[in-house]
């Protein structure tokens, strides 16, 4: 098996893309997109080619990988979005890990995110489990309980909603 869960149910397979030599996943690990790579290596085996570099996305980001030509190639289009990205598009190759090699179009920002940040936090709720949630807000914001706060919040069904720029 290429993909597995984990026993305690912090990752999911979010989607699947075939190139001509390689099988590239998607897999969200508290709600994080982290990129597997596997190439065949024949009689239906497949070899664990995944690179360091494709750790988890930053905190606040997704990253999606799609086969540009998947009988005749492994370039991939990689298009990453954020809460604080807008979405770019990006060609890049399974073999490279999906490190972009050219970048395309971005959509314009709508705002200044220089001085804004990103990180994740988890709560635990009264049944004892994580809650992964993520908190933005200027870069020197202190955490001392004494800031204006708006939640936005999500959760039932199973269902997890990726970063995405507003």
């Amino acid at each position: 098996a290429l993909f597995e869960p984990a026993a305690d149910g912090s990752n999911s397979l979010s989607a699947v893309s075939a190139t001509r030599n390689y099988m590239v996943l998607q897999v969200s690990e508290h709600v994080r997109t982290k990129l597997a790579f596997f190439k065949h290596a024949g009689d239906g085996a497949w070899t664990d080619e995944t690179h360091e570099a494709n750790g988890l996305a930053p905190a606040g980001e997704d990253v999606s990988v799609s086969a540009i030509w998947p009988d005749d190639s492994d370039e991939c289009w990689v298009s990453t979005s954020g809460f604080l990205h807008p979405t770019t598009l990006a060609k890049a190759h399974a073999a490279d890990g999906a490190k972009l090699r050219e970048s395309l179009k971005a959509l314009p920002p709508r705002f200044d995110s220089s001085q804004l940040t990103c990180s994740q936090h988890f709560a635990t709720s009264r049944d004892g489990t994580r809650v992964p949630y993520f908190l933005l807000g200027p870069k020197e914001l202190r955490l001392d309980g004494s800031n204006p706060t708006l939640l936005d919040g999500y959760g039932g069904f199973e269902i997890s909603l990726s970063p995405s720029y507003a």
